[in-house]
């Protein structure tokens, strides 16, 4: 399961119980609707941003490599990069022969993609520890 809040989230916890009515309130609401027959689709636009949902994909290999390829990035946003490094975890496991080195784009090129946006782990001795490992043919951890 992924994180509920972003890891930089500091509201006191009164405030996040005060939060969980109304979420719990659009939760039934939205069941309801499905019950009535409503599309998912449609259904959901109930809901509020940041509630729980269930994901479903199918991908080929190549398109699991692209998504990892621009997901891994420090820069993505932190629940598709943490959806990204669970899935890269999962793959790996059934296909390591496939997935064995994915790894984040500035590490796989040796270079930030995003230019003037970089988040700077480049600059960070884990970046040059995994761009060695890339390097020599280790697999990404």
């Amino acid at each position: 399961m992924l994180r509920r809040f972003p890891q930089n989230f500091s509201a006191d916890l009164d405030q996040v119980s005060q939060q969980q009515s109304p979420v719990e309130t659009a939760r039934a609401q939205y069941k309801e609707l499905l019950a009535a027959g409503i599309d998912y689709e449609d259904a959901r636009y109930l809901l509020p941003s940041s509630i729980e949902t269930h994901i479903s994909v199918a991908m080929n290999a190549g398109a699991l490599n692209n998504l990892f390829s621009l997901r891994l990035c420090r820069r993505a946003q932190w629940e598709i990069c943490e959806l990204a490094a669970k899935m890269r975890k999962i793959v790996r496991s059934m296909a390591p022969s496939l997935f064995w080195n994915e790894c984040r784009p500035c590490v796989r090129r040796g270079f930030c993609p995003e230019s003037g946006k970089s988040c700077g782990f480049w600059k960070r001795d884990e970046y040059h520890r995994e761009r060695e490992r890339f390097k020599r043919g280790y697999p990404y951890e």
